[in-house]
């Protein structure tokens, strides 16, 4: 971090004190770290753990790691309107209170990062500018300020400011008023009531229930007009001092004051001590009071007279330490009574800005910034106040003692901001590893390094320097002289040592060969040297002078490591010693490796472990199991986990438990793990992932917890094998930082554990390490998307608040890199925090960050997840600190709900349109299929009807043509002859037709190619057709451009083509028009047309190709009668390809269609063997007409009947059936005839007929129409009506019978059904009103009388008849009112009338009085002339006639008779 000093090995104490400095860990901060500005004003730790500094440029926020600044730029909308800060403090709603150097204090929202000047809310009010002294302090939801002699001020911390503010001043009102507006102190006691002391008197403050504080009465008496000083309570009373040397006290309990005249100079500081029920207080003339709170007796303990003393403080031993007036710091106990502490050098100190303080941390030391300067604490043990920083007439100084603030935070650091700028962390350790050197100091690095550590049965600890010399410890003493026969030269560098069962002290050295302490005595207070070394002529003497290594095994041999010759094992032969290194022992010993032995350990069944350069090495050495011993090599296998994790091994344990542990050199530490360690081994490694903090193990060693405490090249850890979880120490836990020696450690019968070092040897008690845990959070100290920090300042788009200060985060779908730093708010161990995160909804897996503290994930997809990260220090803190954070990424909008309803909407329509569109298809497909089918079935079937009708046709055209020409036939006959000749020739060439198409479609026509006049032979097709167009009014014109033209054309297949183009244009043409034959030749002379314009309704433009299709019926013709079955223009149109020309159809722009075939009019365009060329004229004539159209109008009978003849109305389109029908039906009926369904309808309702008989398919109007028209229509729904149609489906009967329909005959007919259905229908309806008339049942002798009918036209006549009765008695009543009652005129009313009930009105009226006068004579209530009347006859003579007439009785002689009854 920058310039930043970590002095991890400075300030430490070591165990006899080298240094007279606390342990501690000191850190500097400065700009290049992130601080704004070097000069920090003002220190604060909120309550989050975040430290807050104050600063020339702002404010600061440090989370252990980084420095982040808030303050004012050019350009930005912070209202901080000055930069230096002075005072920071925090309430209790997520704020800070910043007072600054223009003496206006601000709110720092932490959240949203906004500055807001109080001064806006102020000067609104005061309308003047009010200057603040200090911040007093920010609790129940209030922030109290001090002004500058405007009295105290009262803010709430959160809501609308304005209406919230209090000012307590003397202009106030009587609740807010205060003695003074100078403060001289404010006190919050334990009830929560505020003390305010002023120049000239006490205020005293309590809500009492209400919101705002206001004043509680105090008595006048008490101190009016008096200078409070200072303020001080207990659990009874609260104490307050005056200017006047009075004590007043306040008692909690009785609510009341009491005075105390203590002292006639100021009392300037008051105090209750926390360890004895005594006041103390300073005064202004020097003197320190003792005031005993139970008797109220004053001791003075007068310091210095004439220099004030001021404020005091209490620490935890119950010593008072008390400001001076001018420097240094004065101390009081009870044994020692006052002492000052001042500095000699204090001439050099520059006390602008240097605030006097007392702390006392958590170990118990008092820290000291002196009054006038000076940063020191007490050394107890010394009884003296000493510098800290650095001594300032050292050589070599580090920081200046000059401090302006120390601030202590809850955790144990303390922060001081220097004279030389900057920021100072100091983190107090505790005292747990003590450091104990063998030289102080030692000149050389070898004079402290040990190597060789023993603890023998006499409690002795034996060290073997590097230096060569031999240090033995005992009871706290270096113990000298146990040799009688020391080596004049020293030991030589020991690097092991072992105390045999025999008490023998075996010394290994370094190229000094081995040394056995056998002792001379019973207390082992003297021992006698033997010196072992090799000897080349002595086979027996010992392998080597590097000696690394000791062993006794269970049977009391002692095997010796050396470093350069492997293994060798003693073997006592009475006082001599011999060393075994060949033999068998050792013939299966590898000799060419695992020379270099480390170390060596026994495990449970008695095995070797030998530690080796090369691997590990067993040795099974009982001999039980055989006379040649057995060894087993482990080493490892690179890419397996479970092999050892180097081949350089350090040191090997066995634990309480007989697991062995295998300590490498950069590979960590392995768990041997296998039931028979000389048949298979596994390792279990612990390595830096596993949390060591290096892999180059150097020793280890179990504590009476089941701890294993291992030493490595980073430092100590601490292993718990029963939960299997590492926690490292380093300099931050008060372990030195030094180097650690191979295989030197050992614990004590008291369960200390020592190490040995290169500066002395470590030893400290396990159970008293790492047992203060301090709880601490984690907070998110920034947030990046895509890169990009997010937050207020920042990219407040995506994020408006601060990250730390969010629970639930959202954003787009292009947000979707994050980066989350975070951090741990402990200042005491910020690096060593370990973190582990995962992001809930995209894994499950805990992630090990190490001590990275940021985690990034890029490109997550839309969707909810949860960002948790928590620490793996849990030995560190009382709680796990832990953290989480939720993350929406919302979709595009492409991928929302509705986005994907929409698709879902959108797919299922496609689906709908596919599936309809395959349907679709598959229903075309089986259409085309089936059309097909049935067109080869049609053609098929017509093709063999036609044959099977070629020879009955020939038996009826021959037979009518003989007898038209022989016989000698009435004109009625001869017209009957010609009618069947044309349908008869009509027929045939129908079938001609249609076995020509069939053989174009089986390829089977051949043309026979001549040379023709093309313009004759249309003109000659065009006579065909005069009388069929004289008889609509068309006519028919052939213009020809040249007038003669000639061809090579088959001139037959021709006249067809041109025949059925005029036969379809007459069709369709309506009567009147004209059709126009166009014969051009083309401009390239190659080409000729024939065009066929005609003037009918057209064809629809997307339809103009099909016309053209075999069976096509144009919609045209939906409301005609059946003219053809679609094979002439299907025919056209293969004979006009045949030719090797064209056929088109176009709409007309006026109306109609024209028909155009394009031909060669050469010949070189025939190939084949489907054309033969043969001679014909040039010009074709035709003898006989194609179509002849007899006329049966002359035939037509006139109407001759009487006019009560049945009217009956036939409505035909067909000329020739009408003509014919109309005669054969004039026999019996009067005939009117219409051509089409308007034409009828119009004639039915003005003729009104008895009865009509109508086709169903014609031009207009068809037979359907007109009969919804006729039914609903009250004027002739009364008609019967007889349908004649080709449609013999039951679905077209059951139309027309729904319609009203009366008959429905289908075609063809017989004339004499046809007559009988017409004759009995007329009958019927005759029939339906006299069965009305007389099925009357008579319930009541009333007018009134209902009349009960079901149909239409019973309807008709129940209106009629209820007229009658209701105007029965009116002697004026005529048809006329009939006819006014039901809504129709008189001549229509009179028609529809009679021909429902043959009778007219007249008779109908008269009928009905006379047989209503029947019944009223029946009852004989009423005379004949009554009844008369009644009945509305005027002349009851004339009614006596019309009775007669009736009944052919006499209204007497019927009465009468009824009489006799």
């Amino acid at each position: 971090m920058g310039v930043r000093l970590l002095l991890t090995t400075a300030f430490i104490i070591f165990l006899n004190g080298v240094w007279a400095q606390p342990k501690c860990k000191i850190e500097y901060y400065s700009a290049e770290d992130g601080l704004s500005h070097d000069v920090a004003t003002c220190v604060l730790k909120d309550h989050e753990g975040f430290m807050w500094f104050g600063s020339w440029n702002g404010i600061n926020r440090f989370d252990g790691h980084t420095f982040i600044s808030y303050k004012s730029s050019a350009g930005d909308m912070s209202q901080l309107t000055n930069d230096r800060i002075d005072q920071i403090v925090e309430d209790q709603s997520n704020h800070l209170w910043l007072k600054a150097y223009d003496k206006q204090f601000y709110r720092f929202d932490k959240a949203t990062e906004d500055f807001y000047p109080i001064s806006k809310v102020l000067n609104k009010e005061s309308k003047k500018k009010v200057q603040f002294y200090k911040i007093i302090e920010a609790s129940e939801g209030f922030v109290w300020v001090q002004s500058e002699g405007q009295g105290v001020y009262c803010i709430p911390q959160s809501g609308d400011l304005t209406a919230g503010i209090v000012i307590y001043d003397k202009d106030a009102t009587a609740d807010y008023s205060l003695p003074s507006n100078t403060v001289i102190f404010f006190y919050r006691d334990s009830e929560h009531k505020i003390w305010i002391g002023t120049s000239q008197g006490l205020s005293c403050l309590d809500k009492n229930g209400s919101s705002v504080y206001k004043n509680i009465p105090i008595d006048k008496n008490i101190g009016s007009g008096t200078r409070f000083t200072a303020i001080a309570e207990d659990s009874l009373h609260v104490y307050i001092s005056t200017a006047t040397g009075e004590l007043v006290t306040y008692g909690k309990k009785e609510k009341k004051f009491s005075r105390q005249k203590i002292t006639e100079s100021s009392l300037n500081a008051l105090t209750c001590s926390a360890r004895m029920d005594v006041l103390y207080a300073t005064t202004s003339a020097g003197d320190i009071l003792k005031i005993k709170l139970g008797d109220r007796t004053v001791e003075k303990l007068h310091y210095s007279s004439g220099e004030p003393l001021h404020s005091i403080y209490e620490d935890r031993e119950g010593n008072i330490w008390i400001e001076p007036d001018k420097r240094g710091i004065i101390r009081y106990s009870e044994g020692r009574g006052l002492q000052y502490f001042s500095k000699n050098d204090i001439n050099t100190f520059v006390s602008n800005g240097s605030q006097y303080a007392v702390v006392e941390d958590n170990n118990g030391i008092v820290w000291v910034n002196l009054k006038g300067g000076g940063f020191g604490y007490f050394d107890a043990a010394k009884n003296s106040f000493e510098y800290f920083l650095d001594n300032q007439n050292g050589s070599h100084p580090k920081f200046s003692n000059i401090v302006h603030n120390i601030y202590y935070d809850d955790f144990g650091a303390l922060w001081l901001t220097p004279d030389e700028r900057g920021v100072i962390k100091i983190i107090s350790q505790a005292n747990e590893f003590k450091q104990q050197l063998l030289v102080e100091p030692g000149m050389f690095k070898p004079d402290n390094e040990i190597r060789g550590i023993l603890f023998d049965n006499k409690e002795r600890l034996w060290l073997g320097a590097k230096s060569g010399k031999l240090y033995i410890r005992q009871n706290d003493k270096w113990v000298t002289g146990l040799f009688v026969n020391e080596p004049a030269a020293g030991f030589g560098q020991v690097y092991c040592m072992m105390q045999d069962s025999r008490n023998n002290i075996w010394l290994g050295t370094k190229a000094n060969g081995l040394f056995k302490a056998t002792p001379v005595d019973k207390e082992q207070s003297k021992y006698k040297l033997t010196h072992f070394l090799p000897n080349a002529a002595d086979q027996n003497s010992i392998a080597s002078d590097e000696i690394y290594s000791l062993l006794e095994d269970r049977k009391g041999r002692v095997w010796v490591g050396s470093y350069e010759n492997g293994l060798s094992f003693i073997v006592n032969e009475g006082d001599s010693v011999k060393f075994v290194h060949t033999g068998n022992s050792f013939q299966n010993y590898p000799k060419e490796t695992f020379r270099k032995i480390r170390h060596m350990a026994l495990d449970g069944a008695n095995n070797i472990w030998i530690a080796t350069t090369d691997g590990l090495l067993l040795l099974d050495a009982n001999e039980q199991h055989g006379q040649i011993y057995s060894y087993t090599a482990y080493r490892k296998i690179p890419g397996d986990k479970q092999s050892l994790g180097d081949n350089d091994i350090q040191f090997v344990y066995r634990d309480s438990q007989n697991r062995m542990w295998v300590a490498t050199s950069g590979g960590g530490l392995g768990l041997a793990i296998g039931a028979d360690p000389m048949k298979e081994l596994k390792f279990k490694n612990y390595t830096p992932k596993e949390g060591l903090p290096n892999g180059y193990v150097l020793s280890c060693v179990e504590d009476k917890k089941r701890n294993l405490w291992i030493a490595t090249e980073y430092g100590l850890s601490k292993l718990n094998l029963e939960t299997d979880v590492i926690r490292s120490y380093d300099s931050y836990d008060g372990l030195p930082k030094v180097g650690y020696s191979e295989a030197a450690c050992t614990i004590l019968p008291n369960g200390h554990i020592v190490f040995g070092t290169i500066k002395g040897y470590l030893s400290f008690d396990p159970s008293r390490i790492g047992t203060y845990r301090i709880p601490a959070k984690i907070a998110l100290t920034n947030l990046q998307i895509n890169n990009e920090d997010a937050g207020p300042g920042a990219n407040d788009a995506v994020l408006k608040e601060n990250i730390n200060y969010v629970n639930s985060l959202t954003l787009h779908y292009n947000e979707n890199i994050i980066s989350i730093d975070y951090a741990i708010l402990d200042q005491q161990s910020s690096d060593r925090q370990e973190f582990a995160f995962r992001l809930l909804g995209f894994d499950t897996t805990w992630h090990n960050n190490g001590l990275q503290r940021r985690t990034t994930y890029t490109n997550l997809p839309p969707g909810h997840y949860v960002f948790e990260v928590k620490t793996l220090n849990s030995d560190l803190y009382a709680n796990t600190p832990y953290r989480r954070l939720s993350i929406t990424i919302l979709p595009p909008w492409w991928k929302t709900w509705w986005a994907y309803l929409l698709y879902a909407i959108v797919l299922g329509i496609l689906i709908w349109f596919v599936r309809r569109t395959a349907l679709t298809m598959l229903r075309l497909r089986q259409k085309i299929a089936l059309e097909q089918k049935l067109a080869e079935l049609k053609v098929n079937f017509f093709t063999n009807v036609s044959h099977e009708l070629r020879t009955p046709l020939t038996l009826i055209i021959n037979p009518i043509e003989e007898l038209a020409r022989k016989e000698n036939l009435s004109e009625q006959g001869a017209a009957y002859v010609n009618v069947v000749r044309k349908n008869a020739n009509r027929m045939v060439r129908f079938i001609n037709q249609l076995l020509d198409l069939r053989k174009l479609e089986n390829k089977k026509t051949t043309l026979h190619i001549s040379n023709v006049e093309i313009v004759a032979l249309v003109q000659s097709i065009c006579d065909h057709f005069t009388e069929a167009a004289k008889d609509k009014r068309i006519t028919i014109n052939v213009a020809a451009d040249p007038q003669e033209l000639y061809a090579w054309v088959d001139a037959e297949k021709l006249d067809v083509v041109i025949y059925n183009l005029l036969s379809n244009a007459l069709k369709f043409t309506p009567d009147g028009k004209r059709i126009e034959v166009k014969i051009k030749k083309l401009n390239d002379g190659k080409n000729f047309s024939i065009s066929v314009c005609d003037q009918g309704p057209g064809v629809e433009q997307n339809k103009l190709d099909e016309i053209f299709k075999l069976f096509y019926a144009s919609d045209h013709s939906a409301g005609r009668d059946v003219k053809g079955i679609g094979i002439g223009l299907a025919l056209s149109k293969e004979l006009v390809e045949l030719h090797g020309g064209q056929i088109a159809a176009t709409n007309n722009k006026d109306e109609g269609l024209t028909v155009t075939i394009t031909l060669q009019s050469g010949k070189e365009h025939y190939k084949g063997e489907e054309v033969s060329f043969v001679d014909l004229p040039a010009k074709v004539s035709r003898d006989e007409k194609a179509v002849e159209q007899p006329s049966l109008s002359s035939l037509v009978p006139e109407n001759q009947h009487k006019e009560q003849t049945p009217l009956v109305l036939l409505v035909e389109d067909n000329n020739e059936l009408r003509n014919f029908l109309t005669g054969q039906l004039g026999e019996f009926y009067r005939v009117e005839v219409a051509a089409n369904g308007k034409e009828g309808l119009e004639k039915a309702i003005a003729l009104v007929p008895d009865l009509i008989v109508s086709d169903i398919m014609m031009p207009v109007m068809d037979g359907i129409q007109m009969l919804n028209e006729i039914k609903n229509d009250v004027n002739t729904s009364h008609i019967p009506v007889v349908l004649l149609s080709a449609k013999y489906s039951i679905e077209s009967q059951i139309e027309g019978l729904q319609y009203g329909a009366d008959y429905y005959i289908t075609k063809p007919f017989n004339n004499s059904f046809l007559i009988a259905s017409i004759d009995n229908l007329i009958r019927q309806r005759r029939k339906l009103f006299e069965s009305l008339v007389e099925k009357k049942t008579v319930l009541e002798l009333s007018p009134q009388e209902p009349v009960i009918i079901t149909s239409r036209d019973e309807t008709f006549l129940k209106e009629v008849i209820k007229i009658v009765e209701d105007n029965m008695s009116n002697y004026d009543f005529n048809i006329d009112t009939v006819a006014e009652g039901m809504a129709m005129s008189r001549t229509t009313f009179y028609k529809k009338f009679k021909s429902l009930t043959n009778l007219t009105p007249v008779e109908f009226v008269r009928d009905m009085r006379l047989q209503r006068a029947k019944q009223y004579l029946d009852t004989g209530e009423h005379t004949i002339s009554e009844v008369a009347y009644i009945v509305g006859f005027n002349n009851p003579k004339y009614f006596s006639t019309c009775f007669r007439e009736k009944y052919n009785v006499s209204p007497s002689e019927y009465v009468k008779a009824n009489l006799k009854i």
